[in-house]
């Protein structure tokens, strides 16, 4: 995003809160993402009568000071001393919760954190684990506790279950039956309502896609490990 007219005026407007400069510091507005900093923190304050602010001065990242209870005034003098900016963080409760803090640090680092994820999420390619219907239950304990494994790293897992023609013929259910071994063992660390994987469902395929609970590792810490 950068600087550019809006149509038909001759107002810039500014695309991200991350383009003022230090020099604005003050008389910024709300962020983009509908976050109360500096004026229109001001504005909410007074509009709501706040007296009081408990805040968190936060020189760097590693540096946050115990929060402390001061008054507007007080709080927005405390802010132009270090020449920072005051951001809400929690402001429905009887006292808000506000930040002294660089904004423009902060939605950078905010940004920096999301592709991030971002990218670990898409390095966490999907994992096929295949069985064979029928499977003795040492190989299946075995392929279930590699699953279990990736699960743990984050890892979303589609398990296969396939029968061959004859073994399928002689026993209609056997493909059926692996999966609900297979999802016995998982179901306490899985997500409720596993997903159907690919269009060949039938009674000598199926497909199922496993994600993780969120607190899979409390989970399997709670259950003995792997």
């Amino acid at each position: 995003s950068s600087l550019a007219p809006v149509v038909g005026t001759n107002t810039p407007t500014i695309a991200c809160a991350r383009y003022f400069s230090s020099k604005s510091r003050g008389k910024r507005r709300g962020g983009d993402d509908g976050t109360l900093t500096n004026e229109s923190l001001r504005k909410y304050c007074d509009r709501k009568k706040v007296e009081s602010l408990r805040v968190i001065l936060e020189l760097n990242r590693e540096d946050k000071a115990r929060p402390e209870i001061l008054s507007v005034d007080e709080a927005f003098a405390k802010a132009s001393e270090y020449g920072l900016d005051i951001v809400g963080v929690a402001m429905k409760g009887d006292i808000p919760v506000i930040k002294i803090v660089d904004y423009k640090k902060m939605l950078f680092h905010s940004k920096k954190q999301a592709q991030e994820r971002k990218k670990e999420k898409k390095m966490l390619a999907t994992k096929e684990i295949k069985f064979k219907a029928g499977i003795s239950t040492a190989d299946l304990e075995r392929k279930v506790s590699n699953i279990i494994s990736y699960l743990v790293k984050g890892h979303t897992c589609q398990v296969t279950v396939t029968s061959a023609f004859k073994r399928a013929i002689a026993n209609n259910d056997i493909v059926a039956e692996t999966y609900d071994k297979v999802h016995e063992y998982l179901k306490e660390y899985v997500m409720d309502n596993p997903q159907l994987a690919g269009k060949r469902q039938n009674w000598r395929n199926r497909s199922v896609t496993f994600r993780p609970k969120k607190n899979i590792e409390k989970i399997v810490e709670k259950l003995g490990g792997i």
